[in-house]
């Protein structure tokens, strides 16, 4: 994505977005610490579920691990009646695998020599 972009609704200010490597690895290494106190929740993915004959919205929830709200949330249903053939997306919920490389930071530099201080000024 750009550096600046406009978000919707933000008319009296600009979001300015920063890549800190040391941030997103931070992050990278605290993500599992953070889902396992619970301080986060698991993010959530959808998958396709073709209906066969004979399945309800609980059969397919119990096999998904979900609830029969969520698929009914996430397919916009008015009602918990499903057809035969028809595609549904299954809410799931489950760690995130991450896919980066190891950050390499160049050794520290150290500041540069300046002009020692006359030695008569240093004497006492």
């Amino acid at each position: 994505p750009p550096l600046i972009r406009h978000a919707a609704g933000h008319r009296t200010h600009m979001h300015i977005r920063f890549y800190n490597p040391i941030a997103q690895e931070t992050g990278r290494r605290l993500y599992p610490l953070l889902l396992k106190q619970r301080l986060l929740d698991p993010p959530v993915y959808f998958v396709r579920h073709r209906a066969k004959r004979g399945e309800t919205l609980a059969r397919i929830a119990r096999r998904y691990g979900t609830s029969v709200e969520a698929i009914v949330r996430a397919n916009n249903l008015r009602s918990t009646r499903i057809r035969e053939g028809h595609d549904y997306r299954i809410p799931r919920a489950g760690p995130v695998r991450w896919v980066s490389r190891q950050l390499e930071f160049p050794p520290r530099r150290r500041p540069p020599k300046h002009a020692s201080i006359p030695d008569q000024l240093t004497a006492k």
